[in-house]
């Protein structure tokens, strides 16, 4: 019995070393599961009450759980693939190196591979071993016996990342030497990069961080019909761009409901696989953009700045810093990183009456030289390279497109009295516009559905 409870604290000991000589991965254990796998081994080491014992093992499990809500394409029990998933997702010195196509250094490959080692260990952790000392015998139903686990989580975004990532976890599963698989993890890192900007392609920017986007706008550029020449341009540009050539920040301007930011969300289905990341700013953010542009500068991927619907009240004072950015202040615009802005007005800052005639007389406006303002207000559209205008559609083209939307959407229907509801809701609605298109049929599908479910 003595020599059976002195192998059980070497084992909880091994563990317990395993996670302290982490290096390249020392974040991991500031993680929810090892920080909690490290407190229960450290009451299984001591003489604690069972109640203690219990309690940590299943905050233990509680965290696992919650990280399984997440879980794409799991591989082995629930402890295994956040394992797997916490080395592939990893942000560090090593990772980062890898992203950026540099040669690893020899003392980086050893401090890895020694952290392969210990995170295998963990890996491989005896669970059933863990719950005798807990419960006095090991669980029927323990959450570390099953395997395959189906995910809650309908994130399969971007797909093909997430894909090649279960295919290496598969073979990280199967293999008793990580080390050996350090060149596979590798390519890995230098193919989809490291951390958030791997695991999401659409980001939200609010001047403070950046977050990312599960499920983005499902929209794609094959999907949109009309302004096909518009749309070009901004692909041709974008291609460039992604190709590593130089390419224009971008205005995209015109009337309502005409596609411009559904051109721009589309860009990113065409282009993610290759390196594209689309980051949706606020006007709060603009404020802290140069931050952002310096981080993004270290990344080898390429950034589009997406500014939807831009406009600037009189009194708002952050178009000066997108200014600064287009123009080129003392911090120069990274190679890697474009802006694509979407608006309704040619003039993205308001103008009063009194800037257009310097004789209008106004207590509020005493400035000496009023011109100076008004070019300042108006140079900003000017800073973009490209400035691409979006028209109202003709008649003709509403119906085109509400026809292929129809089509796209499996709506059977006669196609003159297609037409005929169409205008009408044109007319009601008091605008023509690829967005009223879809949203007459949005309308006709739910109404149709409710006729055939009664």
């Amino acid at each position: 019995m003595h020599e059976n409870n002195n192998n059980k604290e070497i084992s909880f000991m091994e563990y317990t070393l395993a996670i302290a000589k982490l290096s390249i991965f020392h974040e991991m254990r500031n993680h929810n599961c090892l920080d909690s796998l490290r407190i229960l081994l450290q009451l299984l080491l001591k003489d604690c009450s069972e109640i203690e014992k219990v309690e940590a093992y299943y905050k233990l499990v509680n965290s696992l759980l919650v990280e399984s809500e997440e879980a794409i394409y799991p591989v082995g029990s629930l402890w295994q693939n956040y394992i797997l998933e916490q080395i592939l997702i990893s942000d560090n010195i090593f990772t980062r190196q890898a992203e950026s196509q540099e040669e690893i250094s020899s003392l980086i490959g050893t401090v890895v591979n020694e952290d392969l080692r210990q995170l295998k260990t963990l890996y491989s952790i005896d669970w059933q071993k863990v719950e005798e000392n807990v419960f006095g015998g090991p669980l029927e139903q323990s959450i570390f016996k099953i395997e395959g686990t189906m995910s809650r989580s309908q994130r399969v975004f971007p797909k093909i990342y997430q894909q090649e990532k279960h295919l290496l976890k598969k073979t990280l599963h199967k293999n008793h030497e990580w080390e050996n698989l350090l060149s596979d993890i590798i390519l890995f890192f230098k193919k989809w990069g490291t951390g958030e900007i791997a695991q999401y392609w659409v980001f939200k920017y609010n001047g403070e961080y950046l977050e990312g986007i599960s499920k983005p706008d499902p929209i794609r550029l094959k999907e949109l019909l009309g302004w096909d020449s518009q749309r070009n341009q901004i692909i041709d540009n974008t291609q460039q761009f992604v190709n590593g050539h130089t390419a224009n920040n971008t205005l995209l301007y015109g009337d309502r409901g005409t596609g411009k930011s559904s051109t721009v969300k589309g860009l990113i289905y065409e282009f993610g696989e290759k390196g594209l990341r689309l980051i949706d700013v606020s006007l709060n953010g603009l404020v802290k953009l140069p931050n952002l542009l310096r981080k993004l500068s270290e990344k080898p991927q390429r950034f589009i700045i997406f500014i939807d619907d831009l406009s600037f009240e009189e009194y708002e004072t952050q178009y000066k810093e997108l200014k600064a950015v287009l123009e080129g202040g003392v911090e120069v615009q990274p190679d890697n990183v474009l802006i694509y802005a979407t608006s309704n007005r040619r003039h993205l800052v308001k103008e009063k009456f009194s800037d257009k005639d310097m004789n209008y007389y106004s207590t509020e406006n005493e400035e000496v030289r009023g011109q100076d303002s008004l070019q300042e207000k108006l140079s900003l559209s000017d800073r973009f390279g490209m400035t691409i205008y979006f028209t109202s559609p003709a008649q003709k083209e509403y119906l085109e497109i509400v026809r292929f939307l129809a089509k796209q959407r499996g709506i059977e229907m006669e196609e003159r009295l297609l037409d005929r509801m169409a205008l009408q809701w044109e007319l009601m609605q008091n605008s023509r516009s690829g967005r009223t298109a879809k949203q007459f049929i949005d309308h006709l599908a739910g109404r149709l559905a409710m006729e055939r479910k009664d």
